[in-house]
């Protein structure tokens, strides 16, 4: 009745209450997405799309124990995004893709917002942000600078080799999932999720790094 074109639930609510939730969206003819510690749970639930690499990521790790525990960390801010990619199980993709396209779920890696500054764009990506944010004309809040710059002093910078072949460990793995889940006939999305950089260009550096992945130029 208010207007709202899309319900996306957390990762937080139980499945049983996940299809609860998606059947009566559906009868309101409203799509759903959500955050999932576990997509082909989600995907049987009936969810219309999945949203970033961790959600597919942490439902690779059969060991439900150590997948939560991960992501608890994760939460709880004792592992850096970019650290709890690395732990992702690529052996372990195809089910999480079977499940994901036999229900026709939709999916949104997000990578540009942690990954980028390890693109083999970053550089281009670099120049361009900082042709707007010195923009004068652009009237942007100091906040825009400050979280578009930390995702590259925070790789670049302030990682020392072990962390930083971490994150270069989370980036292959991310790019192996988007290019496998393509080929199974994957239906991909894009978004900005701009807490790590620009709202908007964001997407449009997400797409160039689906291509680096192993996306074609007009499937992305």
């Amino acid at each position: 009745d208010d207007g709202y074109d899309v319900i996306k639930l957390n990762e937080f609510l139980p499945f049983d209450l996940v299809k609860v939730a998606v059947d009566e969206a559906h009868r309101l003819g409203m799509p759903v997405t959500c955050h999932s510690w576990d997509a082909m749970k989600s995907s049987e639930a009936g969810v219309d799309g999945i949203e970033h690499i961790w959600s597919v990521g942490y439902s690779s790790i059969p060991d439900l124990k150590r997948r939560h525990e991960l992501a608890e960390q994760r939460l709880a801010g004792n592992i850096e995004q970019e650290i709890a990619g690395s732990y992702y199980e690529p052996e372990n993709y195809d089910r999480v893709i079977d499940a994901m396209v036999k229900h026709g779920v939709a999916w949104t890696p997000t990578i540009a917002k942690w990954l980028r500054p390890l693109s083999p764009s970053a550089a281009r990506f670099r120049q361009r942000e900082t042709e707007i944010l010195n923009d004068p004309n652009a009237d942007l809040p100091p906040t825009v600078r400050a979280v578009t710059d930390n995702s590259y002093d925070k790789l670049l910078r302030r990682y020392t080799p072990a962390p930083l072949h971490r994150a270069k460990m989370f980036y292959e793995k991310a790019n192996e999932f988007i290019r496998r889940f393509v080929n199974a006939g994957g239906i991909l999305k894009e978004g900005s999720d701009p807490p790590r950089g620009m709202a908007a260009l964001l997407m449009h550096q997400a797409l160039v790094m689906d291509v680096e992945a192993g996306v074609s130029p007009m499937m992305a």
